[in-house]
């Protein structure tokens, strides 16, 4: 580890050297610039000229290079993750820079007692704050561990965690840290070490399981760069402000490792009442479920006790990962109880909004998604965007604009006047870089949705896309995730009915209700692969060309046959294959055609895509498979490079 700290140490001169004589890379374009105009003025007085034409394509190349190397520059500066290098955006990376620095710049600060402070004592104000905040050790309580944590990792996962590290899990581990992630004390990012892995990883991956062999870290790869940055838009005081850290890239590089070792184990040994931080888990269980808890909770109750549909599950609380939300009645005996356990832990532990949706069991209406188009609002009318051109303007609607709802749409069906004005928002972005105005869309909106290929920009349709983000839930439910809210739901409102047709009574809250609105919007995209016909309902899930039997075969029929709508298909195989009621195969003919399955595997769950195909789920498939679709156009397919959406850019412009 010394070695790789030295060297480090000893390269920062030659690449001191180089950045010298790279120059200023801002006065580097603008010298070049000039240079490439003088020498294509003399090439218009000589167009013959093939020494000035080799001197034009020199000069064009360094002038080319230097704009790259300043833009790259500029990115890693300005912190933008959803504009490309290479794309002309110097001019707007450096209007962000010079914004940000003015906005991190801290001149004057409220200390606690109400007090404004400039000048230098605004840093004595920060340290007294955290001194006082964190400086003081405190003595905590002892609790008697004894069966105190049920769950124990395995033996297998213990030695799992503390097996050798190997080159490739380092390699792994350094290729996971983003490129433009801020560098620690020692000045180098992680794509130092990964563009120069062939001659550094050997050295790294040895200081790297040194650590692992020693448990000693020495203090130039432990050293941290504390800053502060703003919580709120206009900051204050000193609570406005949250320190982070900027660790040395080694440094992450260990913990990254350290992390993906806990994490193989935690869904093991962290209860599922927790739903954030654990691989596999959502925290939009939790939302959900707690919707339909508070649906009727302030009925009245007495005594310490359950929610109603909450005891054979023994749920008293959910966690949304440092949030804790506990279920109790508004009781003074019952909230003195909860203060004191909360108390004991906090001796314990010396630990002294949310969610971001609101936890509601009624219907949402538009003035509950008030705080979401606000800050989409705000997010256009920040000076910095007016920069962008058409182009950028797009590129900012599919990676900021879009994505800012994908939360609340993860965990609601978002009501029509939220998606118009969200929509509305954008439109009027995209066309007027502000308020939409009458007369200037140039296309459809609904064109404007449509992908590349086919002739759009590429911007997801809000209410489609929403669709997309709740069939999630509903393969959760049908393939019986392990989630305290699936197990919830199949406990209480399916109770071993099957979801397709389960009917929706006036306990539902609005979120269920809302889900099981759009069943047969996608119903026919869920489809089983017969195997054992063990986990496939005969009757309403589709597993046949045709759809469900429930389309084709009456209930009459049905009962006929002495069946009922809970009948597996397996109760339609024996040995020899299909056991058809004789009088189905007379009046139900394609029933013959349907193939014998094979009987040693178990049944699969597939999405269908748009082109038939049956894939595994994921809400890219899903969009893909519900949103409209067009003919492919020739010049949709060109639309993937960088040229032609430049060019689309200012024809709209022009037109």
């Amino acid at each position: 580890m010394c070695k790789v700290v030295k060297k480090l140490r000893a390269l920062k001169k030659p690449i001191r050297k180089l950045m010298w004589n790279k120059g200023n890379l801002h006065a580097n374009v603008i010298q070049l610039r000039s240079e490439l105009d003088t020498i294509q003025l003399q090439l218009d007085s000589n167009l013959f000229s093939s020494e000035i034409r080799d001197l034009e394509i020199k000069k064009l190349k360094e002038y080319s290079d230097a704009l790259w190397d300043e833009e790259r520059f500029l990115k890693q500066k300005a912190k933008i993750e959803w504009l490309r290098v290479g794309d002309s955006n110097s001019n707007y990376f450096h209007k962000v820079v010079k914004a940000r620095n003015n906005r991190l710049r801290i001149n004057a600060v409220t200390n606690s007692e109400g007090v404004l402070v400039e000048g230098n004592e605004v840093v004595e104000v920060f340290v007294s704050h955290y001194m006082d905040f964190l400086g003081d050790s405190k003595q905590c309580m002892r609790i008697v561990t004894t069966d105190l944590f049920q769950s124990k990792i395995t033996h297998e996962m213990a030695l799992d965690m503390i097996k050798v590290v190997s080159d490739d899990e380092i390699k792994d581990a350094m290729f996971n840290i983003g490129d433009d992630k801020e560098s620690g004390p020692d000045g180098y990012t992680s794509t130092f070490f990964k563009k120069a892995c062939n001659i550094v990883g050997n050295e790294v991956c040895m200081a790297v399981k040194d650590f692992f062999l020693n448990g000693q870290l020495l203090t130039e790869i432990n050293h941290t760069i504390l800053t502060l940055l703003p919580k709120v838009e206009s900051p204050s005081k000193v609570n406005d402000y949250r320190p982070i850290s900027f660790c040395n890239v080694i440094y992450k590089c260990i913990s990254k490792i350290i992390t993906s070792r806990i994490t193989s184990a935690l869904d093991a040994i962290i209860s599922s009442n927790q739903s954030a931080f654990v691989p596999g888990r959502r925290i939009m269980d939790n939302i959900l479920i707690t919707q339909e808890i508070m649906k009727n909770y302030h009925l009245n109750r007495d005594g310490f006790m359950y929610h109603p549909k909450c005891e054979r599950q023994e749920i008293v609380n959910v966690c949304f990962a440092d949030d804790l939300f506990i279920f109790a009645r508004a009781n003074r005996e019952l909230i003195q109880t909860i203060a004191t356990a909360l108390d004991e832990f906090k001796k314990c532990s010396g630990a002294s909004k949310c969610l971001g949706v609101p936890l509601i069991s009624t219907r949402l209406y538009q003035k509950d998604f008030k705080g979401l188009i606000d800050s989409m609002r705000m997010k256009i009318d920040d000076w910095k965007n007016k920069f962008l051109s058409f182009t950028r303007r797009v590129q900012l609607i599919k990676s900021v604009l879009s994505s800012m709802q994908v939360y609340w749409s993860s965990v609601f069906i978002l009501p029509d006047s939220v998606i118009k004005d969200m929509e509305k928002i954008m439109r009027g972005f995209l066309w007027c870089q502000g308020e939409m105005k009458k007369g200037k869309s140039k296309v459809k909106w609904s064109g404007v949705c449509l992908p590349k290929e086919e002739g759009g920009l590429g911007i997801k349709s809000l209410k489609t896309w929403n669709i997309a983000l709740m069939a999630y839930h509903i393969w959760s439910i049908i393939t019986h995730k392990k989630s305290l809210w699936v197990k919830w739901i199949h406990t209480y409102r399916l109770n071993h009915r099957n979801f397709w047709v389960v009917d929706t009574v006036a306990s539902s809250s609005w979120a269920w209700w809302k889900i099981l609105s759009i069943r047969e919007d996608i119903r026919h995209l869920f489809v089983h692969v017969v195997g054992n016909g063990d986990d496939t309902s005969a009757w309403y899930d589709t597993w046949t060309d045709f759809g469900p039997l429930a389309d084709v075969i009456s209930s009459r029929d049905m009962h006929s046959a002495n069946l009922h709508d809970r009948s597996k298909v397996s109760d339609f195989l024996d040995h020899m294959g299909w056991n058809w009621p004789t009088q189905w195969t007379i009046k139900f003919p394609m029933l013959l055609n349907v193939p014998i399955p094979n009987r040693d595997e178990s049944d699969k769950l597939f999405w269908k895509t748009h082109d038939g195909s049956l894939v595994e789920f994921s809400t890219k498939q899903a969009w893909e498979s519900i949103h409209p679709h067009a003919s492919k156009v020739w010049f949709g397919l060109l639309m993937r490079s960088r040229v032609i959406p430049l060019l689309l850019g200012y024809l709209l412009k022009r037109s």
